[in-house]
């Protein structure tokens, strides 16, 4: 059958691991497979996809005999020890593909699969053998991964699945799973009951023995760790080029991002510490060097304030001398995200913090003053009419300060959709985008405004923007720093 290569490569080389696996030799689905299969009785059970016979030891007291089929000798080898070392005297282990089982009709009173349908390449055809096997009336036990129902993080999951494991076919979701089962004449009911083992990424990538050039491919959000090698880079002209980028309006945006956080459970603070830590390496690039470097980040109350403020914090480790100007210091207004960068950034190194509310007695261009570089993180792309009050006041004075300026996301005073500028508007000398590039960013009336323009990847995952109709997957082949050129 295609597809039983993969398999017992896969399995071949993993055998001696599934022998001592906690997850396979017990749990919760075990004990169910086991007291159904008891309580429903008779003299033959058949274990499909048995690997190395740890289902089969727990069902073989109650069966006068017990059959265990498997695909890879090395699994069925292993699965003699297992056997022999619990005693279990009434069982035959034997190689054959799942499509062809060697086992008469209708002479199976119970047939089990644990964790092994979404290896089969052809389940409709092992399924019809299954129900072949069966008895009249026999039971037929089925514990398997099921995919959810939306159809991208259907294609997600088992996408992820395949990289970290070459013999994964697919998970289906419960109808999939339903379909093919009565499509080849059994009867089905869905026992939810029963719990999911968790793993952290990585045990997840260990128990497939992942290779390391597979693992590399795992998304950022997964691996906790930077998905791409790190790269000499001196300057922005550095960074690999990318041209005709996809791009979002801001309401795609805003569902990209709750889809990430409500489907996907990725926190508001993890996306804020990557877009922090892709800030400050822009930061880094523009500058050269940052030990000794005077760097002043205008942040306002919104979601690029704390961007910039955690970038200011690891700027700060990196040897520069930081300047804090928290231009709204209305805490009301202050996302829980931001406070806590605010907060981290308190503690940094060499931090001189000049809130401006309540502070009349200094002109606001005083903190730009032998500025290396300013960093704008005041609104971002949440603008609503033109900036003003004192927004207004220090976007002014950043732009009469000449000195180099790197915009958050986009400058602020940009029309984020129709690319205008609303004036007053930040003149930057380079724009770091976070995710995706906004639309307004490509205007030509933005250019002036935006400088070069940089796309950072901070770990929201394509499928996010698949959601919203907008096609990311080759923004980040490159790196996860890249510059856009329009």
């Amino acid at each position: 059958m295609s597809g039983i290569g993969p398999v017992q490569r896969q399995f071949g080389r993993t055998a001696a691991a599934y022998v001592e696996s906690a997850t396979h030799a017990r749990g919760e689905d075990l004990d169910r497979i086991v007291a159904l299969a008891a309580e429903h009785g008779g003299e033959r059970v058949v274990d499909v996809g048995t690997g190395v016979g740890h289902t089969l030891r727990r069902l073989a007291p109650s069966f006068r005999s017990a059959v265990g089929v498997d695909a890879t000798t090395e699994m069925l080898e292993a699965g003699r020890g297992v056997l022999g070392a619990a005693g279990v005297t009434n069982a035959l282990l034997v190689q054959a593909n799942a499509t062809a089982l060697p086992i008469a009709s209708r002479s199976a009173d119970v047939v089990t699969s644990r964790l092994a349908a979404h290896h089969f390449a052809e389940p409709a055809g092992a399924f019809r053998e299954i129900a072949r096997i069966l008895k009249p009336g026999g039971l037929f036990v089925l514990v398997d991964n099921y995919a959810p129902d939306d159809p991208v993080l259907d294609r997600f999951i088992n996408e992820l699945e395949t990289l970290r494991d070459p013999s994964h076919v697919r998970n289906y979701t419960v109808g999939g799973w339903r379909e093919l089962l009565e499509n080849a004449g059994l009867r089905t009911t869905v026992d939810s009951d029963i719990s999911v083992t968790k793993l952290t990424t990585e045990n997840w990538l260990e128990r497939a023995q992942t290779a390391p050039a597979r693992a590399d491919d795992h998304p950022d959000h997964l691996r906790g760790s930077q998905a791409h090698p790190h790269r000499t880079l001196v300057t922005l002209d550095d960074l690999p080029a990318v041209r005709r980028v996809p791009t979002v309006t801001v309401a795609q945006m805003a569902e990209a991002d709750r889809f990430a956080m409500r489907e996907l459970h990725l926190s508001g603070e993890r996306l804020m510490e990557n877009a922090a830590h892709q800030v400050a390496v822009t930061a880094r690039l523009m500058l050269g060097s940052v030990p000794r470097k005077r760097i002043v980040a205008l942040i306002g109350y919104g979601d690029n304030g704390g961007d910039a403020a955690g970038a200011l914090r690891r700027l700060a480790g990196w040897g520069a001398e930081v300047i804090a100007e928290v231009v709204s210091s209305d805490s009301t207004r202050a996302r829980p995200s931001q406070g806590r960068e605010l907060g981290l950034l308190g503690a940094a190194p060499g931090l001189v913090r000049y809130p401006l509310e309540g502070d009349r007695t200094r002109s606001p261009d005083f903190p730009f003053q032998n500025a290396d570089l300013l960093i704008d993180g005041l609104l971002g792309f949440n603008t609503h009419g033109a900036p003003r009050g004192a927004i207004a006041t220090f976007i002014e004075a950043a732009n009469r300060a000449g000195r180099p300026i790197l915009a958050v996301d986009l400058p602020s005073g940009l029309e984020p959709d129709a690319g205008q500028p609303l004036r007053p508007t930040i003149k930057a000398t380079a724009t770091v985008t976070l995710a995706c590039v906004k639309t307004g960013l490509l205007t030509p009336e933005a250019a002036e405004f935006v400088g070069t323009l940089v796309l950072a990847d901070i770990g929201i995952p394509y499928l996010a923007f698949d959601r919203i109709g907008v096609d990311t997957r080759d923004l980040f082949k490159e790196a996860d720093l890249v510059r856009v050129i329009a």
